[in-house]
């Protein structure tokens, strides 16, 4: 039995087009609410209220927050409820290394396509334009832009399913990099990506694969400072 209830706020903007499949609709506004933490680690989500809400029925909730279950982002406990994943350290450096492995290669390869020069110039607007929604204080817009600029180089170097698999991977990592925005890490995560857009400009792969590199790895220092900043956030380790 499902208990409790969920401020309205939180569900103030949840809409469903009939038009459209549901299940997909509502993992996707889950999904971003998770990730931009309005749902925070532990808190539960509700199938009922959800669908009330939405004004449809629990099963494509239910196949909703299974999809979000799926990509970690959500725990199901049979007659207990579904509650937001806390984040998990070991499990973040991990993504951190799956996704330099592959964003790397994504990057090396955009760099290697003769359309190169025209991909540079479009990652470079997205680059100006984060830079100014990081100077207006728009840390929504700044997150945004941050995936357009890295799903782009997947799409430039024709590798949809390794995007689909980074997806995945960015999964919780997003939640990280959310948090990192309020940290002020917004200026170092602008010139990284502007040093990988010039490198592919150039059609310099190594260049392009070095520079998405060291820019991944730069997320280390961020998981390793949640538990300074956001402990509540984190799996609690038994004797820590």
């Amino acid at each position: 039995m499902e208990a409790g209830t969920v401020p309205a706020a939180k569900w103030a903007r949840l809409r469903v087009d009939r038009r459209k499949p549901a299940a997909e609709q509502v993992y996707s506004q889950l999904r971003e609410r998770i990730v931009r933490l309005v749902f925070r680690p532990r808190e539960p989500l509700y199938e009922t209220v959800i669908a009330e809400e939405a004004g449809i029925s629990r099963t494509p909730v239910r196949e909703a927050l299974q999809r979000l279950r799926d990509e970690g982002l959500v725990e199901i406990f049979p007659g207990l409820g579904t509650f937001v994943t806390p984040l998990d350290l070991a499990r973040l450096h991990e993504a951190i290394r799956i996704r330099a492995l592959l964003e790397g290669e994504a990057a090396a390869t955009a760099a290697s396509s003769p359309e190169c020069a025209l991909t540079g110039q479009a990652l470079l607007q997205v680059v100006e334009n984060q830079a100014a929604a990081f100077g207006r204080n728009e840390a929504e817009k700044v997150y945004d832009l941050d995936a357009e600029f890295h799903r782009m180089i997947f799409e430039a170097a024709h590798l949809p399913t390794m995007w689909g698999m980074v997806r995945v991977a960015r999964a919780n990592m997003d939640r990280v990099h959310y948090l990192s925005l309020h940290l002020n890490r917004g200026p170092l995560a602008v010139e990284f990506h502007r040093e990988i857009a010039k490198a592919i400009a150039k059609g310099n792969p190594d260049g392009a694969r070095e520079a998405m590199q060291r820019h991944i790895a730069s997320n280390e220092a961020v998981v390793e400072g949640l538990a300074v900043h956001h402990p509540e956030y984190l799996v609690q380790v038994e004797g820590k």
